[in-house]
């Protein structure tokens, strides 16, 4: 028996090996960390069932801070990847992600670091920091951290932020893994052809912080 969140799960004897159980063990435990209750397990996969997504959105919608508010997010995200179908929750999971990067460039880079906004002729992004007279605009993306960005996502996103005027850099910030090299690449070229540069950086935790901030100040300053 095992306990989450107060609701006692009973496992019974299975086919199941010890890396599956394992598997299983973590799982339950980032539950029991969030409090939510289990409707099902899959031993074979390790994936875990909510029975009411609503829970989520609650904790996600009432944390006390935008980085608990993430750390629900992710880790609902991590064991349960189909949560991120949900409009509501994929909604909440990008708002704490953009507040909690937001923050993050805030710390670094002062009042350099704003909360963007969409004008008549801009297509619009979440982040810019300016630094030198450069600006770079951050757009951040929340998604399943097992997969890598989606390549015609990454291109759909830099096509139509290059063509924001006045901007020197596009930035796309993610907690997934990078997309393929070749359309990285694209990326580049296509930021290069509107006399902007491209650049692509994972931020998962605050591990990342000295990347991100390395990344955008090539981006403004070479």
């Amino acid at each position: 028996m095992v306990s989450t969140g107060g609701v006692a799960v009973f496992i019974a004897t299975t086919e199941a090996g010890p890396a599956a159980l394992i598997v299983v063990g973590s799982l339950l435990l980032v539950a029991a960390i969030m409090g939510l209750q289990i409707k099902e397990i899959g031993l074979a996969d390790g994936t875990l069932t909510w029975p009411d997504l609503s829970d989520l959105g609650d904790q996600i919608r009432n944390a006390d801070t935008p980085d608990d508010a993430l750390n629900v997010a992710s880790a609902a995200t991590t064991v349960a990847p189909d949560v991120q179908r949900d409009i509501e929750i994929r909604e909440l999971s990008h708002v704490a992600y953009e507040q909690v990067i937001t923050d993050r460039l805030v710390s670094i880079f002062g009042s350099e670091a704003v909360r963007g906004s969409s004008g008549p002729h801009d297509r619009g992004f979440d982040i810019m920091v300016t630094i030198g007279g450069k600006r770079a605009a951050i757009e951040t993306k929340f998604g399943d951290p097992t997969k890598p960005f989606p390549n015609i996502r990454l291109r759909d996103v830099v096509d139509a932020m290059v063509r924001t005027p006045q901007l020197d850099a596009v930035i796309v910030v993610s907690n997934m893994y990078e997309p393929g090299l070749h359309t990285q690449e694209m990326a580049r070229d296509s930021a290069r052809a509107m006399g902007k540069k491209f650049a692509y950086v994972r931020w998962g935790s605050d591990r990342s912080n000295q990347e991100l901030q390395r990344v955008i100040e090539e981006q403004l300053l070479a």
